[in-house]
Formats: structure tokens, C-alpha cells, sequence
């Protein structure tokens, strides 16, 4: 519509140049007229430039928010729809890989918790049974420590008192064994 009037306006003016009377009130009015209207020209042509540098400028970042302010100046500035349209699609996929960062470190973050809480279990287990006397609990609680990822001093201690219980239960076994052995040689004497 502006275009039509700043058509119209040259136009008039240059047949009253050509007819003589383009010092007419109404041929000043006409050249303010068209003076405004071609400044608002330019003016809306810097904004959409302006506007679509933006606008280039934010696809190249992985920002939505960005991506959706410069969108929106740019359909207001009149920027051509094919590159508002391209814009609207890097928005959705950079939406969309945010949303499975956001989703993927959600999911670390729920495995290092738990990850956390079976170490604490295995190392709450590991504690009790280093200090206790069964082998079996022992040897079932390291290897659910192992399990679990756990190293360090605990873990040290606890083999080294398996190690204790192992070498202990073999000495009973041993003296049980020699006990036994002479009990039976004594037996085989009385009679």
C-alpha cells in the first residue's frame, strides 16, 4: 500500500514538474508526503535487514529462547517466510536436543544415585561383616563390594581379615584333624 502511494506521489510530482505547477502548496504537501512515507521506506528496509541478520545470526546458536525472540522480530520486520520457516525448524530441533541433554543427564544423575546407594549398601554390609566371624558373609559381602565398584582401605581390611578367618578355620581344622588322629591311635591301643 505504501509502495502504490509513494508510486502515485512520484508520479504527481512529476507531472507537475512537467505542467509547470510543482511550486503549488499542494506539490509541497506531496514532496513532504513523499519524504516521510520513503523514510519510513528505508527505515522499515533497515529493520527487516536488521532483522534478518538476526535472525541468520541465531541459527547459528543453540539457544531456543534466542531463536524465538529473533522469529518474532523477523515475521514483525516482514523478513522473507522461507528463512522464518527454517529458523522455526532449527528451533524445534534445538528444542529437541535440549530435551534429550536435559533427559540423558536426568538419567546419569538417577544411575549415579544409585550407583551410590549400592556402594553405600555394600560398604555398610562390608563394615559389619569384617568385624563379624562368619567367612561366608564376609566373602559374600567383598563380592558384593566388588560388585559395586568399591576399592580402598575397607575393602583391604576386609580381605585381610577373610584371610585371618580362612587361615584360622584352617588351623582348627588342623588341630581338630591331629586331635582326632590321636584319638583314634589311642583307641586302637586300648584295645
Amino acid at each position: 500500500l505504501e509502495e502504490d502511494a509513494i508510486e502515485a506521489l512520484e508520479e504527481a510530482l512529476a507531472l507537475a514538474a512537467r505542467s509547470g505547477v510543482a511550486e503549488l502548496e499542494a506539490a509541497e504537501e506531496a514532496r513532504a508526503r513523499l519524504k516521510v512515507l520513503l523514510e519510513a521506506r528505508l527505515k522499515e528496509e533497515a529493520e527487516r535487514t536488521r532483522a534478518t541478520i538476526a535472525l541468520e545470526a541465531a541459527m547459528e546458536q543453540a539457544d531456543v529462547e534466542l531463536l524465538e525472540s529473533a522469529i518474532g522480530a523477523a515475521r514483525a520486520a516482514g523478513v522473507e517466510a522461507s528463512l522464518v520457516a527454517a529458523a522455526e525448524t532449527r528451533a524445534e530441533v534445538v528444542a529437541a536436543e535440549r530435551a534429550a541433554a536435559e533427559e540423558a543427564a536426568e538419567a546419569a544423575r538417577r544411575e549415579a544415585e544409585e550407583r551410590a546407594r549400592v556402594q553405600a549398601a555394600a560398604s555398610e554390609r562390608l563394615a559389619a561383616a569384617t568385624d563379624g566371624e562368619s567367612m561366608d558373609e564376609l566373602a559374600a559381602a567383598l563380592e558384593q563390594a566388588a560388585a559395586a565398584g568399591l576399592t580402598g582401605h575397607a575393602v583391604w581390611m576386609a580381605e585381610r581379615a577373610l584371610q585371618n578367618l580362612e587361615e584360622a578355620a584352617a588351623r582348627r581344622e588342623a588341630e581338630d584333624d591331629a586331635a582326632a588322629r590321636a584319638l583314634e591311635g589311642a583307641m586302637e591301643e586300648g584295645h
